[in-house]
């Protein structure tokens, strides 16, 4: 009786398996407007908050005299102070 309802319970999951592994839903964005990433290092807390201003970046923003700007900060989150000397490796990509 065990093995009977293993392969039925095995062959209702099969199916959903193999559909969802060639369900491709595409997502597009930024997703750097505002965002704040949390990490333990060294026995901290830290967050990182990367902020961008103005959100979307387009000609006519550029032609307004609007410069963009990306800020980032790294702070211990038990303190919230920055950390200092701190240096970042940063790689934008336009596609």
């Amino acid at each position: 009786m065990t093995s009977i309802s293993f392969i039925s319970i095995l062959f209702s999951i099969f199916p959903l398996l193999i559909v969802s592994t060639f369900i491709f839903i595409p997502i597009f964005g930024d997703g750097l407007f505002q965002e704040e990433l949390s990490a333990s290092m060294a026995g901290r807390d830290l967050s990182l908050l990367i902020k961008m201003s103005p959100p979307v970046v387009t000609t006519d923003t550029l032609k307004g005299g609007q410069t963009p700007l990306i800020q980032f900060r790294l702070s211990d989150t038990a303190t919230n102070e920055t950390l200092k000397h701190v240096t970042y490796l940063i790689e934008i990509e336009k596609k």
